[in-house]
């Protein structure tokens, strides 16, 4: 019996915690800059856009699980 194979790419995602159990995800990234447990400022670098012709970053803010419009946290 032949054994299937699965090519698995694993992708970071970077959760950052704010005040209010406010949080925002970044993904479809690589050379993530920063580690679990360190404070990061407005306007850090955190990770850089993976390359290629689809590239994007995913950027979603939540409200502990809640998914919350980002248009008025972007500025």
């Amino acid at each position: 019996r032949r054994q299937r194979q699965m090519c698995i790419e694993t992708v970071p995602i970077v959760v950052v915690r704010h005040k209010d159990n406010l949080l925002t995800v970044y993904a479809n990234v690589t050379d993530v800059s920063v580690a679990k447990g360190d404070s990061v400022g407005r306007g850090q670098q955190i990770a850089k856009l993976r390359s290629g012709t689809d590239a994007y970053v995913h950027f979603e803010v939540r409200q502990g699980f809640d998914s919350v419009d980002p248009v008025p946290f972007v500025n």
